[in-house]
């Protein structure tokens, strides 16, 4: 599954927000590989999106935000959108664009009106408007996106007119967030068990290997040069004798082998690299990079200013920054139009607008004697 275009507001503390993944013309030689739906060279989109931003500038939830969109489509499941609403006396809305498994681009567009008196939102309050088209192999997004425009219609009930949409799939991973740790250790193949241990003996050199437990059901030991630990279900028995970025190594490992098996189509990391060393962080990124597939979209947020110099086009850098106004949204290449353009000094120089404000930690050392 890949998105095309996403437009918030009133939701999830987006205020009239869109962000585009469009690009208007192939990348000669790109490292990323051809960006284009499979069997149409000329639908173009962002395969990688690497999202930099301060603290609080969205980077977790523009995630949330698409994770709740989707499990709204998927699953019917309203729970997640109508729960982060910012003003519930006011109409919310989000519109989206994305193309399914089978080359099918989607415009769903959902306007959430307020509830009668502060009740719970029903079905009633949902108004949604969609439109299809199946990409042809001559197709460009922008010809795609013209037929939409055309073609919007009233959908009536969600509760029907989301079953049209039947090859979507997503992985999303947040710092805190619960794994698909069973779903992978139950593999029918070896590959989660050789990518855990490759991914867990890098983070730690003490670590002599991992192996799948034959005594304990969805569990696997970590054999460290002094003690044996035990992962069940996912969570670290007496987790105190590993650092905090090995143990993160396991989220990453699963996420790994998801994108690695092409499990399920749009991926989505979120401040997993946090106690990793940048170097790490880097060269896994690049694994993920090197195993997407035609028709697969990778997120990655970080915080990490090496990712800069990673060998990407310049639209696949996305700021985020929060200001008066809302959270706005810049890819690079709106301001570096050379390959030669420096992304790196560009950040540096505060292009995008992302540097934190240090005038408040100023005045308060200003005030302390």
């Amino acid at each position: 599954m890949v998105v095309m275009d996403v437009k918030l507001d009133n939701i999830f503390g987006f205020e009239d927000f869109n962000v585009n993944f469009s690009f208007p013309k192939q990348i000669v030689n790109s490292p990323i590989g051809l960006e284009c739906l499979k069997g149409c060279p000329s639908f173009r989109y962002k395969k990688v999106v690497v999202i930099m931003g301060p603290n609080a500038s969205g980077k977790t939830t523009f995630g949330k935000a698409l994770m709740a969109i989707f499990n709204f489509v998927a699953k019917k499941n309203t729970s997640l959108l109508t729960s982060d609403i910012c003003d519930k006396t006011k109409p919310a809305s989000f519109a989206i664009e994305l193309v399914d498994s089978s080359n099918t681009m989607f415009r769903i567009c959902a306007v959430i009106t307020p509830p009668a008196n502060g009740t719970d939102y029903l079905e009633s309050n949902f108004k949604v408007s969609m439109a299809s088209v199946s990409v042809k192999s001559s197709d460009t997004y922008e010809r795609c996106k013209g037929y939409l425009d055309t073609e919007l219609k009233d959908a009536g009930s969600y509760l029907a007119a989301f079953n049209s949409l039947a090859n979507l799939g997503w992985h999303f991973t947040f710092p805190g967030m619960g794994s698909s740790f069973v779903k992978f250790s139950q593999a029918s193949d070896d590959v989660f068990e050789k990518t855990l241990e490759t991914v867990l003996r890098t983070l730690d050199p003490a670590i002599i290997s991992v192996n799948k437990s034959s005594e304990i059901k969805d569990s696997y030991v970590i054999n460290h040069k002094a003690f044996q630990i035990l992962i069940k279900d996912g969570e670290v028995i007496n987790s105190d004798a590993l650092s905090s970025g090995t143990i993160k190594g396991i989220d990453i490992a699963i996420f790994l082998t998801s994108i690695i098996q092409h499990s399920y189509g749009f991926y989505y990391c979120d401040e997993k690299f946090s106690f990793i060393q940048s170097n790490l962080e880097k060269s896994i990124l690049s694994l993920m990079i090197d195993n997407l597939s035609s028709g697969e979209q990778l997120f990655f947020t970080t915080h990490s200013s090496d990712t800069l110099d990673m060998n990407m086009p310049h639209h696949s850098f996305l700021f985020l920054r929060k200001d008066s106004g809302g959270i706005t949204a810049e890819f690079a290449d709106k301001y570096l139009k050379r390959n030669t353009d420096n992304l790196r000094n560009a950040v540096e120089n505060d292009l995008f607008g992302t540097n934190p404000n240090l005038s408040l930690l100023d005045k308060l050392d200003n005030t302390v004697e």
